[in-house]
């Protein structure tokens, strides 16, 4: 029993260090170039030293025999240049390993993403107008209702009293539905001057923080102009909620 259980053992080692290796990485890494930079202090008297025994006292010295003091601070300071390497390469490794975390789950989503637009639109295929109206008033009120935010994690954002849900990031905020309106044409200003535009961008419109992928999902004008979906809710509180939405879904891009 005790061999059958250590195969499983290690896998949930394993697993356990994929999940927080990049941040293992990157505190690693960090650590290692602060400890490049101790060597560094504390290896500057003899990297003096090892110059002075070799002849070379000052600036003009150094210059004419520049192999010779290359050689000296090479010896002195390679167990800084060693280490400040080795967290270089931590943190190097700690992005990338991000970076196709994301990348898998964004394709991810794309991949579900379109499945449930075929279903949509095999559904709307059979529905009437009115009715396909119901079931997205409907749906859009079961997003409302599926979390309670605390007062203190709804964002405030200056721009007025109105709630507000965004679909992407399910995060809360207070504004106005003017102000929101005046974000999509602002928005829809920087898509049209630049072709592109993040979902960060759109937030900074909004008055909302970015958030860990929004840098990496956005808009492009080739698929037209942006469009806010802002449908009519009810709130836990039995207060009037708008839950904000895009007629296209923000999708990722390679270009970062």
């Amino acid at each position: 029993m005790i061999i059958a259980r250590v195969p499983t053992a290690l896998i949930k080692r394993f697993a356990t260090l994929n999940k927080y290796g990049p941040a293992i990485c990157t505190a690693s890494g960090i650590g290692l170039m602060l400890t490049a930079i101790g060597l560094g202090i504390s290896e500057t008297p003899s990297a003096l030293d090892i110059l002075q025994d070799e002849g070379i006292e000052s600036f003009d010295d150094a210059k004419h025999d520049l192999k010779t003091a290359i050689t000296c601070i090479a010896r002195a300071y390679w167990p800084m240049a060693l280490t400040a390497a080795c967290g270089v390469t931590l943190i190097i490794l700690a992005q990338t390993s991000n970076q196709k975390r994301i990348s898998a789950l964004l394709t991810s989503y794309a991949l579900s993403e379109q499945q449930l637009k075929d279903f949509k639109a095999a559904v709307a295929d059979k529905l009437k107008p009115n009715d396909l109206k119901a079931c997205e008033a409907k749906a859009a009120q079961t997003n409302i209702g599926r979390d309670v935010p605390d007062e203190s994690q709804i964002i405030q954002t200056g721009g007025g009293q109105d709630l507000f849900k965004d679909g992407p990031s399910g995060r809360y905020f207070y504004t106005s539905y003017d102000a929101v309106i005046h974000a999509e044409t602002m928005a829809n200003r920087i898509l049209s001057n630049d072709t592109w535009i993040s979902q960060s961008e759109i937030y900074d419109c909004l008055e909302l923080p970015p958030t860990t992928v929004s840098d990496l999902l956005g808009f492009d004008i080739a698929n037209g102009p942006l469009e806010f979906q802002i449908t009519p809710c009810t709130s836990w509180k039995n207060t009037p909620c708008f839950l904000l939405d895009y007629r296209l879904k923000p999708m990722y891009s390679n270009r970062f």
